[in-house]
């Protein structure tokens, strides 16, 4: 018996995602663990393993992919090791994620 490091939720048969990246994961969440190997891994259910997977597959096919060139889009942010173009809305909504409220965005154009 284990407990999904996702949902939580206990179960016997316990699957290791093993991921290997050039970002450190554990910025995404402290679920995260780097291995010895250096690849990164986390122990889920079957459910949650199921779920990544249709989430890769999703933005595999590219119905992740962002409109940066969204006019409303002018402030740059830095989420994840890469650049993102944000709205107002959006950007409030990430520092309040962060608790950063109250800063003031650089904007574009």
């Amino acid at each position: 018996m284990f407990t999904c490091q996702v949902c939580g939720a206990n179960d016997q048969d316990a699957r290791t995602l093993k991921l290997s990246c050039n970002y450190e994961l554990s910025e995404i969440s402290s679920k995260f663990q780097k291995e010895p190997d250096g690849l990164w891994s986390i122990r889920t259910c079957k459910d949650c393993r199921g779920n990544f997977l249709a989430i890769l597959q999703y933005w595999v096919e590219g119905n992740l992919a962002e409109s940066s060139s969204h006019p409303d889009r002018n402030i740059p942010v830095h989420v994840h090791g890469r650049t993102v173009m944000m709205n107002t809305k959006e950007w409030e909504a990430h520092t309040a994620r962060r608790g950063e409220t109250g800063r003031r965005p650089h904007r574009l154009g």
